[in-house]
């Protein structure tokens, strides 16, 4: 069956597979990378998260991938649950790919919705942010408002990733 033919759910579903299962598969992701790059404007916000995720988890930069996934994430920023926006910007981070419109606009949608996020959830922001070395002061608020009352939830490893993070 060629990919062509796969549906993009069933290539979002492939490509976590591949990664939780740890599969040496660079060939099998360069190959879903093009397909997906091709399918990513009618993604959802779900899927783009679940994608980058499991690029990020095998250390693949695709650098078709990425920006294609960024470009749909624009258009539906506002529509990524709690825990998808930071993930998807976490995603890119791990994999130093920086997208300054998608950090912009999802700068917006995560101070909007700040009082939602967990402590996990915004050690994620911290890190995709400073990861790029980009100082946007509206984010920078709002976790110095929300992180230390939540700080403790992290558990020890994230904690430290987190200091590591905004130092």
């Amino acid at each position: 069956e060629k990919l062509a033919d796969i549906s993009t759910s069933d290539m979002v579903d492939l490509s976590k597979t591949l990664a939780d299962n740890a599969v040496p598969a660079v060939l099998i992701f360069a190959r879903l990378s093009s397909a997906i790059a091709l399918r990513a404007g009618a993604a959802s916000a779900s899927q783009l998260t679940t994608v980058a995720v499991a690029f990020s988890e095998v250390r693949l930069a695709d650098r078709h991938l990425f920006p294609r996934l960024a470009q749909s994430a624009v258009k539906q920023v506002h529509v990524f649950g709690s825990t998808e926006l930071p993930s998807f910007l976490a995603a890119f981070a791990t994999v130093g790919m920086c997208h300054e419109v998608l950090l912009t606009a999802a700068a917006n949608a995560l101070v909007a919705n700040a009082a939602k996020f967990a402590a996990l959830d915004l050690a994620l922001v911290a890190f995709a942010y400073a990861q790029f070395f980009l100082v946007f002061p509206p984010i920078v608020s709002m976790l110095q408002k929300r992180l230390p009352s939540c700080a403790g939830e992290l558990p020890p490893v994230r904690l430290a990733e987190l200091s590591v993070s905004c130092a």
